[in-house]
């Protein structure tokens, strides 16, 4: 129905159609369900979805995974829109460049356009198990259509089909987790004094250390202890672990 309005002074007769409306206006305000005080949920921010522009290079599928290279809009180009909320650029994902920092489309996502990725809850994706006990998952080398699991990662797998391979699995994103693990370049060597002290003879055969984790050490005077937990490997490729307790002054200054 149509309101008419009064001037000051104009007799008025409230027809009932218009005295029930301004009775249902009054309230749904009372209710909240106007957003007058309130932003509505589609004003605010959600930080666990995000809005994506797909910069693969091909369409992508609902469940897709997209690595984040970066804001649409940074701080300095648009502050307000960044502030408001965030959008990212997704790309193929590289392993070295987007491991635990990747979206899962929620929708399928033209090349070139923006559309609905989840950065952070539980959402259903194709990962590649590669063990069937993995508990994690991350992305996957020049590939958007699948996770890889493994010891670690930015996902952790809450539930996947049987089997390995690429199985169906549902994940919860920003759960990293995994295993400690020691990456260290072949033949490095932590040198605490006399160099010889750090290298070893393993059943008659020169050897070089492959990992060396110092596990603690202690200052004594100007006597500087360390020990350490060395992985030596032979020509063979045998390994052998060495618990050492080397003690010098030689980086000491003198008192």
């Amino acid at each position: 129905m149509s309101f008419r309005r009064v001037k000051p002074g104009d007799p008025v007769k409230i027809p009932a159609p218009a005295y029930n409306a301004w009775c249902d206006a009054a309230e749904a305000f009372r209710a909240g369900n106007q957003g007058f005080t309130t932003p509505t949920a589609g004003d605010r921010p959600d930080y666990t979805r995000v809005k994506v522009r797909n910069d693969s290079g091909a369409d992508r599928s609902r469940f897709d995974v997209l690595g984040v290279s970066g804001p649409l809009f940074t701080p300095t180009e648009n502050l307000a829109e960044f502030l408001r909320a965030p959008k990212l650029i997704g790309a193929l994902p590289d392993a070295d460049t987007h491991a635990g920092r990747f979206v899962i489309l929620l929708e399928p996502l033209p090349a070139g356009k923006i559309g609905w990725a989840l950065a952070a809850g539980v959402v259903p994706v194709t990962v590649n198990m590669v063990t069937a006990d993995d508990k994690f998952a991350d992305v996957t080398d020049a590939q958007a259509g699948y996770l890889t699991s493994g010891a670690e990662g930015a996902a952790r797998i809450l539930w996947a089909d049987t089997g390995t391979g690429q199985k169906r699995a549902v994940v919860l994103l920003g759960a990293t987790g995994g295993a400690l693990q020691y990456k260290t370049t072949p033949a490095l060597v932590f040198v605490v004094g006399d160099e010889d002290a750090e290298w070893a003879d393993v059943a008659g055969q020169a050897s070089i250390a492959t990992q060396t984790v110092v596990t603690g050490f202690q200052v004594s005077g100007l006597a500087l202890q360390t020990k350490t937990r060395s992985i030596y490997a032979d020509p063979a490729g045998d390994e052998t672990e060495f618990n050492t307790v080397h003690t010098g002054t030689d980086d000491c200054p003198e008192a």
